[in-house]
């Protein structure tokens, strides 16, 4: 907008061939202030400006220093509120020297917060004790809580009541009357920049409250995610523990099931040793001693070769039986094994030795030998009882 502006100036102003260009400004806002004293102060709406040079450039720059023209400070408006007119105009005097605009004069609470709700002041002079029914402080308290503007006490009073109800609405300031110009301006001045700071720590405030609530929000967002992740955790550790119970459960099954195959194993072991020593038992009992008998007796051919045979076959069948008693009964001879075997089924010396078709001597040789090899030799043991408990 500002550049279409200066083209056509500058183009209506190359019209013309003169020592000085006259260029016409429309400037929509306010007021402007200038550096050289020639010129007036302020500049109305439409204001006329004259240039040096015929120059395009020379033109475009007096134009463009016109619109970057400073605007002035806004001044700062002071409310004043006394019932005493000559104390009011004496303030409003004051004020105007130190450049400061009077908003507006209220000699009445009532007609002060009205002033004040309707120009919004920077600052509001408060006498105290006013006419009707609210005063002064009375009026403060109620500017502070609507709008929030500062308010400066200005009374002849000082009594101590007055003054704890004064700083229940926290004034920036309290003067005494009768008031020098000095300390009108001091007090000003200190209340503005107590405001000014107030504002500040207002804004600190309000901008770390914002950090506050969006950090706030932000660990509150971190906390509820942590609780699902917990809360995730918590079922799969569940999930992990009862698979452990179960595990456990099978793990207590399986050993159950294993003691109890191991107790049906060592069972059917014990069976299957004790049917092999039964049957082995019965064979030397109840077959080899008729067996060597029959040898014995007067037999043609054809029995001796029956009997041979009948022998051989038992032979064959008791040996599984019989290894297994040599193996239990650590390495002992053949001979050792059947007299062992003997003895452990009650047969005394002299039947062993007629049964083995030997000497008494030979068998107490055997026993003594399987005694030395059992390790219970001179100990008061007996060996048949002993073959039982091993065998």
């Amino acid at each position: 907008m500002v550049n279409s502006v200066i083209d056509c100036i500058v183009l209506a102003a190359a019209v013309y061939s003169c020592l000085y260009l006259v260029a016409a400004v429309v400037i929509a806002s306010g007021e402007y202030r200038f550096q050289n004293n020639n010129l007036p102060k302020t500049l109305p709406s439409v204001t006329i400006i004259v240039c040096a040079r015929n120059e395009k450039n020379t033109i475009r720059r007096c134009i463009e220093s016109l619109l970057e023209l400073d605007y002035p400070h806004d001044k700062l408006e002071i409310l004043l509120v006394d019932d005493e007119i000559v104390i009011s105009m004496r303030l409003e005097e004051i004020l105007t020297s130190m450049g400061y605009d009077v908003a507006g004069v209220a000699a009445s609470g009532r007609e002060a917060i009205e002033m004040a709700i309707d120009r919004h002041p920077d600052l509001i002079l408060m006498d105290i004790v006013m006419p009707g029914e609210l005063d002064g402080i009375d009026a403060a308290a109620k500017i502070r809580s609507e709008i929030d503007i500062p308010v400066i006490f200005i009374t002849g009073h000082a009594k101590n009541r007055l003054i704890e109800r004064a700083k229940q609405v926290s004034p920036f300031g309290y003067i005494l009357k009768p008031f020098q110009e000095d300390q009108i301006k001091v007090a000003i001045e200190i209340a503005l920049h107590k405001r000014k700071m107030e504002k500040q720590l207002q804004k600190a405030y309000h901008e770390l409250e914002g950090r506050v609530k969006e950090r706030t929000s932000d660990l509150e967002k971190s906390n509820e995610e942590l609780r699902r992740q917990i809360a995730e955790r918590q079922v799969v550790e569940e999930k992990l523990r009862e698979r452990e119970r179960e595990l456990k459960n099978k793990t207590n099954a399986l050993n159950e099931t294993n003691i109890a195959l191991e107790v049906m194993l060592k069972k059917r072991e014990r069976d299957k040793l004790k049917m092999q020593k039964d049957v082995l038992s019965n064979v030397k009992q109840l077959i080899e001693p008729y067996l060597k008998k029959l040898k014995r007796s007067q037999m043609d051919h054809i029995q001796e070769s029956y009997l041979h045979i009948l022998d051989s076959n038992l032979k064959e069948i008791t040996s599984p039986f019989i290894r297994t008693l040599s193996s239990e009964l650590l390495n002992l001879t053949p001979t050792e094994i059947k007299v062992a075997n003997l003895v452990k089924h009650g047969n005394t010396t002299k039947e062993i030795a007629e049964i083995t078709n030997s000497t008494k001597w030979a068998v107490d040789f055997h026993r003594n030998s399987i005694r030395k090899k059992l390790g219970i030799r001179n100990k008061k043991l007996n060996l048949g009882t002993y073959l039982l408990t091993i065998t």
